[in-house]
């Protein structure tokens, strides 16, 4: 019992000096054939009440009236305002540059993007391109959490993102043996993210947008 409890209070422990941050903000598309706001719950699609809560640009603000499910996609757009049923208000997005910042029922900042911002990732996203979108990668696992906001050339308003780069190899140590056991980083302007590996020969590390990345590990 003893040790089982020195377990539990360890586990507990390492969860609370490591929380990951949940985010909300999943896509952005500033085309005006369809201008949206897409909100999802990640890492572990998150369920949560957005009643009260905002999303307010530079120069918009609107009220969602949601309860966003488990493995749910909220896109705000014309015709969700339009509706009235899931959100309220008004969205306005600058093509040139904007931030978008979500709000709790109590006026606390929840997550937010401001674009272009470089080198990308969390809270950071590249321009928007037209047509396109900028859509967010947020992984966790037992080596950390990885976040990445990226160009999207396929928006995919309503389900899961897409279209994000990856790179993928494998390590090697003295005497060529592939290493199984190791933690593997890439960063570069546009993005940062890991991998980690564990009994498994190679790795992907996903989530960046395209450009050069350098690696360690």
């Amino acid at each position: 019992m003893t040790k089982l409890l020195a377990c539990l209070l360890f586990s507990a422990a390492v969860a609370a000096a490591n929380p990951y941050v949940l985010t909300f903000l999943s896509e952005v598309s500033v085309d005006s054939v369809h201008k949206f706001v897409e909100l999802h719950g990640e890492p572990d699609d998150q369920s949560m009440d957005l009643n009260g809560w905002q999303l307010v640009t530079t120069t918009s603000a609107c009220t969602l009236t949601h309860y966003l499910q488990y493995n749910e996609f909220l896109v705000v757009d014309s015709e969700a305002l339009a509706l009235r049923e899931a959100v309220r208000g008004t969205l306005s997005l600058n093509p040139l540059g904007d931030s978008v910042t979500l709000l709790d029922s109590t006026g606390r900042v929840v997550d937010w993007v401001c674009y272009p911002t470089y080198p990308t990732g969390h809270g950071k996203a590249p321009l928007p391109p037209v047509p396109g979108s900028v859509a967010f990668w947020n992984f966790d696992d037992f080596e950390g959490q990885s976040m990445n906001w990226y160009v999207d050339s396929t928006p995919t308003p309503g389900w899961d993102n897409d279209d994000q780069s990856r790179i993928a190899g494998t390590l090697t140590g003295s005497g060529g043996v592939t290493l199984d056991e190791a933690s593997v980083y890439a960063s570069g302007t546009n993005g940062h993210c890991h991998c980690g590996l564990y009994q498994q020969t190679g790795y992907t590390i996903s989530g960046l947008g395209a450009g050069t990345y350098y690696g360690e590990h």
